[in-house]
């Protein structure tokens, strides 16, 4: 059987995961999900033994879309991340976006953030059209 597919990709499942999103070591008592890593096991269009990344999956809600959103605008240079601390970027890429109050949006903590995204529509959507916009380059 395996000879016969195009292409063969390999689920793992990785780190465990807290109530806080942060990474534990297998013997955490209460995890919330896991990280699941993903390979190209065979292709027949590409090399293989390709590390594709990973997904946060959670037990209660399944594939935590969200967490997954934030981290590709980290990657991509929309959320600018300094130790614990993340910040919001504007779209010149040194601006930190400010709430209505004028205070800049900054959160200690990647559940702080998550918290505040999944509670404010607007910056969510943007988030998501920029990230969207980048990977269909």
């Amino acid at each position: 059987m395996k000879h016969l597919y195009a292409l063969r990709i390999l689920f793992n499942k990785g780190s465990l995961i807290d109530e806080e999103n942060k990474e534990q070591n297998s013997r955490f008592e209460h995890p919330v999900g896991h990280l699941v890593q993903m390979q190209i096991a065979k292709t027949k269009v590409s090399k293989p033994d390709r590390k594709l990344g990973f997904y946060t999956l959670k037990y209660d809600t399944g594939i935590d879309y969200i967490s997954d959103m934030v981290d590709m605008a980290l990657l991509y240079g929309y959320i600018k991340q300094a130790k614990a601390w993340f910040y919001l970027i504007e779209d010149d890429g040194e601006t930190v976006i400010k709430d209505e109050e004028e205070n800049p949006l900054t959160f200690q903590g990647k559940a702080k953030l998550l918290d505040y995204i999944r509670n404010h529509k607007v910056i969510l959507d943007e988030l998501n059209e920029k990230v969207m916009t980048k990977l269909k380059d």
